[in-house]
């Protein structure tokens, strides 16, 4: 192109291959056209894009033919095209017009002159002046409510009725209180302590919100137990100082176990928003499993502090996301606890003395109730001795141990056993005691029981079928308290209710007391 001269524009491309069509007035192939429009000044690499933006706009007409595509236009095509265009637009403006006419006689009809408009605000200044004034009438109605005939007639004509109503539950209470006496022999004392709360019933006391809150509490364990399960050697690079560029199999094998323990710790936290949500909170059971969880956590807390400023293996890191998720564990029932009437340890450990003596002696016999309450002993026992001697119960039980990093996990493991599994079994055998397992909240504590058990026989079997024992002494007996574990779960589970039971409907919450 020679400098100075301007190229042609789209526009002037289109009008030029048109014009080829419309003068020459035949059909072609697209080379024939390529060479005429080039011979007019279209660039040649341009014709085909410009020739196909025409067909697009139905001004040139396109068919295959065999290999072929054939283009043609003819000049009485546009002019009819055009026509067509026009006459759908004086149908669409008369159209327009007859619109606007109607449009122009709502507005006349809808428009008042200042006189109606004058009455209109005349009518609404009355009726903002009435509606005032039926409030203030409301308001009065309501003062004088309390002094209604009719209500003090129906106050006077159900009194006897709810005389005898109390009358009825006071009865009902001192029946229950005998029935628990000879039910539970040796234990008056605890008995009559039930009907000493200070301003409580025996339902225990409610707390607003708390439902939720460990709902949230159950979430959060279950998505830490979650984590430590699908990422051991990622936790144990952020968890620990100076990770190991090779990480150890034992890391993976005691965050799969930790992984079984919260997700026993969501299933506790789930039965505590059941438990709340009945408003038994402050029930001595429900105390028990309170405390087996804020002993846990307040362990587990304790472990992180010392494994950072003492034993200085843990991370910053790990104390943040450990303070995480035993920090709400510990706090949540620890306020609950006090909010209820006190931590109530002498109590606790008074029961836990009494559930201890069902193994050789129990009140009511059931396979479930003993078989619980020798696990509460082996919990108890097995958690010490991982708590306390962390680095020997490990070389006991996988013949090794990796140093203070693993004896952290172990003992965070073994503050469960001693705690939290110790309370969930304890539950287990009071509510097997009086043939309760069939209600929700056993069911759930024991689906917790079957996940962790599912764990820790995976761990613990594995290890234990394909590699000799040697001298891992405590392996076997883990193992065989794991499959005890699974088995009570499995009773607990298919528990059924008592084809004769004494049902007692408690004051506070009716019928609630009785499904907890």
């Amino acid at each position: 192109m020679a400098p100075g001269k301007r190229g042609m524009s789209a526009e002037d491309k289109r009008k030029t291959l048109l014009e080829i069509f419309h003068e020459t007035k035949d059909v072609f192939v697209l080379k024939d056209v390529e060479k005429l429009g080039s011979k007019r000044g279209v660039v040649l690499q341009s014709i085909k894009d410009v020739l196909q933006t025409l067909v697009d706009d139905d001004l040139v007409h396109m068919e295959k033919i065999g290999s072929s595509n054939y283009f043609w236009s003819f000049p009485s095509e546009a002019a009819v095209k055009l026509q067509v265009d026009i006459s759908k637009l004086k149908t669409k403006l008369a159209n327009c017009d007859k619109e606007s006419e109607t449009l122009s006689r709502e507005i006349q009809d809808l428009t008042v002159d200042s006189s109606q408009q004058e009455v209109r605000a005349q009518l609404m200044s009355n009726l903002a002046e009435l509606e005032e004034s039926l409030a203030k009438d409301k308001q009065t109605l309501g003062r004088l409510a309390a002094s209604d005939p009719a209500r003090y007639r129906a106050l006077c004509e159900s009194l006897p009725i709810v005389r005898d109503s109390a009358n009825r539950w006071l009865d009902n209470l001192y029946a229950l209180q005998g029935w628990l006496k000879k039910r539970f022999q040796g234990m008056d004392s605890q008995v009559i302590s039930l009907f000493k709360e200070d301003d409580r019933t025996i339902a225990g006391l409610h707390i607003p919100g708390s439902g939720p809150l460990y709902s949230l509490l159950s979430v959060l364990q279950l998505v830490a137990g979650i984590v430590a399960l699908v990422a051991p050697y990622k936790l144990t690079h952020v968890f620990f100082k100076h990770p190991s560029p090779t990480p150890d199999v034992l890391y993976e094998e005691l965050w799969r176990l930790l992984a079984g323990v919260l997700f026993a710790g969501a299933a506790t936290a789930y039965a505590l928003k059941i438990t709340s949500d009945r408003q038994l909170l402050a029930e001595p059971l429900t105390h028990r499993l309170q405390l087996g969880f804020v002993w846990f956590a307040l362990t587990a807390l304790v472990l992180h502090v010392v494994y950072v400023f003492i034993i200085h293996t843990l991370s910053w890191w790990g104390l943040l996301l450990g303070a995480a998720v035993v920090g709400p564990t510990l706090l949540l029932p620890a306020v609950h606890l006090g909010l209820s009437g006190g931590l109530g340890v002498t109590a606790t450990l008074a029961g836990f003395r009494a559930g201890l003596s069902n193994v050789a002696h129990p009140r009511a016999f059931s396979a479930a109730a003993v078989l619980y309450s020798l696990l509460t002993v082996l919990f108890t026992a097995a958690g010490l001795l991982m708590t306390i001697l962390p680095k020997k119960t490990l070389d006991w039980t996988y013949g090794y141990h990796s140093g203070a990093k693993a004896a952290f996990l172990w003992q965070w493991v073994g503050g469960a056993f001693f705690f939290l599994f110790s309370a969930i079994t304890f539950t287990l055998a009071e509510r097997a005691t009086v043939a309760r397992l069939h209600t929700t909240v056993p069911k759930i504590l024991n689906v917790g029981l079957l996940v962790s058990s599912l764990f820790f026989l995976l761990d613990f079997g594995t290890i234990l079928f394909n590699s000799a024992i040697a001298k891992r002494y405590l392996l076997p007996v883990l193992f065989g308290h794991w499959v005890l574990t699974l088995l009570a779960a499995v009773l607990g589970l298919s528990a059924g209710p008592p084809p004769t039971a004494y049902e007692y409907e408690p004051l506070l919450g009716e019928g609630a007391a009785s499904q907890a």
